[in-house]
């Protein structure tokens, strides 16, 4: 609107100049004359007005994006999965659900990336997430990257045991990869800790049981998953095989 009423006033003050010299002679051509001349006018500037936005509405995107995402993996950053944890413990509050929060992480991963270098330690990172997240319900559940080697997914709309049965299968799927380095098979294994998620959750609580959970999970060796029912009550050791 700022556009067009700028060359509402450019056409205006330009045929006034013109209609002062005499020309045009006719109301009528003067009509015609100021629409050609706000065409000519508002044209131009409408497009350079629409490319702005244009670019602005980019650039936008672009900043959020980063902000919100792990440059590496592209999957959601701390921050943001506990901005979307909060927004689904509004929901469940709101439809009477529940779901949990499960940590998880690569094994020994430092000894990993001194042993084959951190570029192939990157190539295993990008797969893992790519694994984690098509094993999970799409906008629905989340998957973020906490840093490291280590995960946060958010299962939403489901019982412990459910959850449980999701980390057991990302588990077996990063387990059964072949990752390769120079033909040589990297063996990659990982541990989980799973925490039962309430609408009246603290969500800061609920990552620190998940996080005890997982510390269990490494205590008993690679390839577990440990989960939790409040804190301090653990109640299951899942062994995969």
């Amino acid at each position: 609107m700022a556009v067009i009423a700028s060359a509402l006033c450019l056409t205006a003050i330009f045929a006034g100049y013109v209609a002062r010299i005499g020309v045009p002679v006719s109301p009528q051509e003067f009509f015609w004359f100021s629409m050609g001349v706000t065409a000519l006018v508002a044209f131009p500037l409408a497009v350079v007005a629409a490319q702005y936005c244009y670019r602005l509405a980019q650039y936008r995107a672009s900043l959020e994006a980063f902000a919100s995402t792990d440059s590496l993996t592209g999957l959601l950053n701390r921050l943001y999965f506990e901005y979307a944890a909060e927004d689904e413990r509004m929901r469940m509050g709101e439809n009477n659900t529940q779901g949990a929060i499960a940590v998880f992480k690569l094994n020994d991963f430092k000894t990993f990336n001194e042993a084959y270098g951190h570029d192939a330690g990157d190539v295993v990172l990008k797969a893992v997430a790519e694994i984690a997240f098509n094993e999970l319900r799409g906008p629905f559940d989340k998957l973020a990257r906490r840093g490291g080697a280590e995960f946060l997914i958010l299962l939403s709309n489901l019982t412990l045991e459910q959850a449980i049965g999701v980390c057991e299968r990302i588990a077996q799927r990063i387990t059964n990869t072949r990752f390769q380095l120079d033909g040589q098979r990297l063996d990659v294994s990982t541990c989980f800790g799973v925490a039962h998620f309430m609408p009246d959750s603290d969500i800061g609580d609920v990552i620190v049981e998940a996080d005890s959970a997982l510390t269990e999970a490494e205590r008993m060796g690679p390839n577990r998953v440990y989960s939790s029912i409040g804190p301090g009550n653990r109640v299951r050791l899942v062994l995969v095989n």
